[in-house]
């Protein structure tokens, strides 16, 4: 064998190394990815088994029992007559409704 084949081999080992390598890369996302898989398909059998999945996402009387107090205060306000009391309450009932609705998944 001459030195012109011992570098192509040398390269081609060199070659099947690397894939090799980037072979179990590729396996250890896959096996990652359907790890996380495993676990969405979980949650969602977990939320199903709950009754808080509807086709939009958010279970209407999941929502309803926490932000419908927060609605039938909004229907309270008198939005002419502000008062700055009003106003800072008003905002911390947005940011409350708001940030529940995020954590249900609205964005």
């Amino acid at each position: 064998m001459n030195k012109r084949e011992e570098a192509v081999l040398i390269q081609a080992e060199e070659v099947i190394r690397t894939l090799r390598g980037l072979v179990e890369v590729q396996k250890g996302r896959m096996d990652a990815l359907e790890m996380e898989n495993k676990e969405l398909k979980d949650l969602l059998e977990r939320m199903k088994s709950s009754g808080e999945d509807t086709e939009d996402g958010f279970g209407e009387e999941a929502l309803n029992s926490r932000l419908g107090l927060y609605y039938r205060d909004l229907c309270q306000y008198n939005e002419k007559n502000l008062s700055l009391e009003d106003g800072e309450r008003l905002y911390h009932t947005l940011k409350y409704v708001f940030d529940e609705l995020h954590k249900w998944g609205m964005r």
